[in-house]
């Protein structure tokens, strides 16, 4: 569960605006995860890809990322 959640967590900070001059390592790093390497098994497990091809997927498609943005849960 809590994988899950951090997860959800980067994706919306990756689909984010706002938190585009942020690094992978730093949005990984806010959610709780130590290490890179660790953080993207994780989340290409979880996703099917890379966050970087993540993040240069929804930069690419604006009207994907607000779709996609309503089957990301809230966090707070």
């Amino acid at each position: 569960y809590l994988n899950a959640w951090r997860i959800a967590a980067v994706k919306a900070a990756l689909g984010d605006p706002a938190r585009d001059g942020d690094t992978v390592l730093s949005l990984a790093t806010d959610a709780g995860y130590n290490s890179l390497s660790v953080f993207n098994r994780a989340f290409k497990a979880a996703e099917g890809c890379t966050p970087t091809a993540f993040r240069a997927a929804r930069q690419a498609s604006p009207v994907a990322s607000r779709l996609k943005a309503i089957d990301t849960p809230r966090l707070d």
